[in-house]
């Protein structure tokens, strides 16, 4: 495996529970095969990431195993590996080379190491190398010493008939390499040998791969390198300054220095690179396996190759279940050989929790109060240590409530963890008090709602809003329907002591200690005032009981100031409130009392005497003022 370097980077902050994006940037050199990314996400999770292509150049190698006279690659499985080997340094090169095609008064012949005699400059004339394409002749013989392999490039001679014969043999379009000094190669190919007493691992991955093996995949690599030009081309032999390789490339992969040598063909023995032992180093240990690291291709890069883009790209997705800093660490492994890994450093940053209060409410003074979800919380987070706390301020001087919330659901990915408490309460004193809930996790984030409560006297009238009967904040039809629904069970009558049990609903909206249809019209009168004037500008005041609707220019003239129960009947101060003089009056008379409008007074005349207007025997007059029809139809009903 090779490492990249740690690279921490300033990442802008994910919060925990929100969905991280990771991007990273690595090396495919000395990779081979399909690529696979596994991430650990340094949270005790760990993923898969999809990975981006690499590019690959355009050099094929054609094997010839015909100078195998040991039979050393003698089953498809020691070809086929060899084949790889050579394709994991080929594939990164971006060369065009030009075919070699003999023919007429041109010819040639090449010259390379027999790999099965080792006998020098065997001569093999007249052959054709394709465009793009490197010939490497391969066996296996007893090397001396502790050598596991040797591999190198071939030589040639040609007749030329065109000159641009010559140059194709010699340098293969790579004009450098015709320079003085060359600083480029371009060979046609060369010879690989591996030594035939070895104990050999002979396979792509290192599964099996015991301590007193020799990993195959490593050592073709290795040569195959060397037959490109590394350590075995006067290219490189013009950048090796004693005992040191002065290449611009390389000396950038290696932090800025030279690249010290063993001899002249290989990096000094233990170099590695971002933690890595390099593959061009002189030896290998028993029971592993190096591939080429970025100075290794930088050799071939200052020798003259072109190195085609090796970058790829891992992205995957993740969410984190808490805040905290986190080392996520990335490893690329090759199906047919290699690995890289990377680390990046990621911030994830505390998610505050929602909280949520209760609508506004009404409630009794003394009177123990229940209340149920008084705070309900979400958060982002979800990790097993997620806790939370809570302050209740009833902002009435008493001390604060406080304790642990429940967690009602734990989180996930995608799913808020969320949770709620309750808490019980006593005001002292009658008023409106603005209540506080404030929750706090357990990394100190907070946050707050509030509510407002309003405390009544325990009494049949609600002093904070006398139209709203239910006390639930708001003026409805339904206040002024409890009011009929008691009327048509129970009747007009005198109201008991109230007790905490009893209110609300707050049906005496008169404040008089008297239920009486006269509750529920002034609650449907002030709801059908607010209904046609919504800016509560120029509406009308009540209008009185018994009034039937009609089509008079007294339209809205006469409103209702005060009304006063008698046992039997009913009776009312009406004012006119223009100029005008009605003309009739209506009483109904329901199963047990009287209803009609007694005094009319004008407004601007209040020396004049009361017109009586009290028509207590005549049950089919008129009283010439007009109403809404809808609000009509509910006087109707009510005393009817």
């Amino acid at each position: 495996m090779r490492f990249e370097p740690l690279e921490r980077r300033d990442l802008l902050a994910t919060m925990e529970g929100s969905v991280f994006s990771l991007s990273t940037n690595l090396t495919a050199a000395g990779l081979s095969g399909d690529l696979t990314a596994s991430i650990d996400w340094g949270d005790g999770s760990t993923g898969v990431g999809s990975v981006s292509d690499t590019g690959v150049g355009p050099l094929q190698a054609r094997f010839d195993y015909s100078l195998d006279d040991n039979n050393f690659f003698d089953t498809q499985a020691k070809r086929d590996l060899l084949e790889l080997a050579t394709s994991m340094v080929v594939s990164q090169l971006g060369d065009q080379l030009t075919a070699i095609t003999p023919g007429g008064d041109n010819s040639w012949s090449m010259t390379l190491v027999h790999p099965a005699t080792g006998v020098q400059d065997f001569e093999i004339s007249n052959p054709t190398v394709a465009a793009n394409e490197l010939v490497i002749y391969a066996g296996g013989r007893e090397l001396t010493g502790t050598s596991l392999g040797v591999g190198g490039p071939g030589g040639s001679s040609a007749t030329c008939a065109t000159p641009g014969f010559c140059s194709d043999v010699a340098t293969r379009g790579q004009t450098g390499a015709a320079a003085e000094p060359p600083t480029d190669f371009g060979p046609w190919g060369g010879s690989l040998s591996f030594d035939t007493d070895t104990n050999w691992h002979f396979g792509e991955t290192t599964i099996g791969l015991d301590n007193d093996e020799s990993d195959f995949l490593s050592v073709a690599s290795h040569e195959v390198t060397h037959l490109l030009g590394f350590g075995a081309s006067l290219a490189w032999n013009g950048l090796v300054s004693g005992a040191f390789f002065t290449g611009a490339t390389s000396a950038a992969a290696n932090g800025g220095s030279n690249v010290p040598l063993s001899g002249s063909g290989h990096w000094e023995n233990g170099t590695t690179h971002n933690g890595q032992e390099a593959a061009m180093d002189p030896s290998l240990t028993n029971g592993t396996r190096k591939l080429l690291t970025q100075l290794d291709l930088a050799g071939l890069d200052d020798v003259g190759w072109e190195i085609v883009d090796t970058q790829l790209t891992v992205a995957a997705d993740h969410t984190y279940a808490d805040n905290g800093e986190y080392d996520v660490d990335v490893v690329v492994t090759g199906s047919s050989g290699g690995s890289v890994s990377t680390s990046v450093s990621e911030t994830v940053t505390n998610a505050d929790p929602v909280v949520s209060a209760p609508g506004n409410g009404t409630v009794l003074v003394g009177q123990t109060v229940s209340f149920a979800d008084i705070g309900l919380l979400t958060d982002a987070g979800f990790g097993s240590s997620e806790s939370f706390t809570y302050t209740i301020d009833w902002n009435d001087g008493s001390p604060d409530t406080t304790g642990t919330a429940t967690i009602d659901q734990a989180g996930s990915p995608g799913i808020l963890t969320s949770g709620s408490f309750d808490a019980t309460h006593i005001f002292s004193s009658t008023g409106a008090y603005t209540v506080s809930v404030t929750v706090e996790d357990d990394d100190t984030g907070t946050n707050s709602d509030t509510f407002q409560v309003t405390v009544l006297d325990v009494s049949w009238h609600n002093s904070a809003n006398v139209f709203d009967v239910n006390a639930d904040s708001a003026v409805s039809a339904v206040d002024a329907l409890i009011i009929i629904n008691d009327l048509n069970a129970n009747g007009s009558r005198s109201l008991s002591t109230p007790t905490a049990n009893t209110v609300p609903p707050f049906i005496d909206v008169t404040d008089d200690g008297y239920l009486s249809p006269l509750d529920a019209l002034q609650v449907i009168n002030f709801v059908n005032d607010q209904s046609s004037n919504p800016e509560g500008e120029g509406g009308r005041e009540p209008v009185g009981v018994g009034v039937k609707a009609a089509s008079n220019p007294l339209r809205n003239s006469l409103s209702l100031s005060t009304i006063q129960p008698v046992p039997k009947r009913r009776h009312a101060t009406a004012i006119i409130t223009e100029r005008v003089t009605p003309t009739a009056i209506l009483c109904r008379r329901p199963a047990d009392e009287m209803w009609c409008i007694r005094d009319i007074r004008r407004p601007d005349d209040s020396q004049s005497s009361p017109a009586d207007v009290w028509e207590e025997q005549h049950d089919n007059s008129t009283f010439d003022l007009q109403l809404d029809s809808d609000l009509d139809q509910i006087i109707e009903e009510l005393l009817g």
